[in-house]
């Protein structure tokens, strides 16, 4: 394929990509070029956007960085390197418009970070209105959101996730449902805490051959959380993959004569917590809990995947 691409640049039918290079000991000031690379990714995106539309920009990263980028179209940004957001919120987001869906983004061998504390949409890496966008062998890890801890793709086209890993992850934390009042208000909590791991919505996504593993979600989708309200018929396709050791609230697990295993603690049932009241008896805290049920504060539904409005998944 690259021949073949290289043979199409040679003769004028495809315009070649221009590239820039970006190292953790390198300089902005420099030519990000091989030799002499550009210190940060912001760098090189602000020479991406002085290209005519539609020509791609290659931004080839090694080391650690720490920056909070929005990325533009036709980019690809191929590693190996570790990316930590510099502000609050996801380390890259990708976003279009209600009038025109940003395309052709690529991201490879890339370690992406989240920074704390975060209660938005895509803990990582947040993906809304765009289309043909591509993930390979990226790792999305220990971040917060309020929905989808690790990734988080809204209202998009043709997203596709291939041998990442999503690990160690959360949507929401036991504080988002502090305070909730059963009597006499009936004040509810907000209602995040919907996938740990990956939170998809009216999108049409292809997961294959992930490691989505050791995520937690107060609510729904432990692993990851698809809910097409507005597109039931979105296409979503998770083939070959490990999803396991992730976590919804759940009651305690020593009537099963159960032992949790893995990296992280046992989340237990903070929604059941957070509407204890001494107004109350237990039976009916618990019968309070349950009328929740369907009007989007369940407490632990679908430890590794749920799926919701959604006629055209498939597992």
């Amino acid at each position: 394929m690259n021949l073949l691409l290289s043979l199409l640049e040679a003769i004028g039918l495809v315009t070649p990509a221009a590239e820039r290079h970006v190292a953790d000991t390198g300089d902005d000031a420099d030519d990000g070029s091989a030799a002499t690379p550009y210190r940060t990714i912001a760098k090189a995106m602000s020479d991406a956007a002085a290209l005519p539309a539609g020509r791609r920009m290659v931004v080839k990263v090694s080391g650690k960085h720490t920056e909070s980028l929005t990325l533009r179209a036709d980019v690809t940004i191929e590693g190996p390197a570790e990316l930590q957001a510099a502000s609050p919120g996801p380390a890259v987001r990708i976003l279009g418009t209600a009038a025109t869906r940003l395309t052709g983004v690529e991201l490879r061998d890339l370690k992406i970070r989240g920074a704390r504390p975060y209660t938005g949409h895509g803990g990582a890496v947040l993906v809304e209105r765009a289309g043909n966008l591509t993930m390979e062998r990226c790792e999305l890890h220990d971040s917060d959101a309020g929905r989808g801890g690790g990734l988080a793709v809204l209202d998009s086209l043709n997203v596709k996730l291939r041998s990442c890993q999503v690990r160690g992850n959360t949507a929401a934390t036991p504080t988002t449902l502090d305070g909730a009042d059963i009597v006499p208000s009936l004040t509810l909590p907000s209602g995040d805490g919907h996938g740990g791991g990956v939170y998809l919505r009216d999108s049409d996504v292809e997961i294959t051959a992930c490691d989505v593993a050791e995520n937690q979600a107060i609510l729904f989708g432990g692993g990851i959380a698809v809910s097409n309200s507005v597109r039931p018929e979105a296409k979503v396709e998770i083939v070959d993959c490990e999803v396991i050791a992730n976590q919804v609230s759940h009651p305690p697990l020593t009537p099963l004569g159960a032992t949790l295993t893995g990296r992280r603690a046992d989340m237990g049932d903070p929604v059941h917590e957070a509407f204890s009241d001494v107004a109350l008896s237990e039976e009916n805290e618990r019968k309070v809990v349950s009328l929740l049920h369907g009007m989007n504060f369940e407490s632990g539904l679908g430890g590794g995947i749920a799926v919701r409005s959604a006629t055209g998944t498939r597992v």
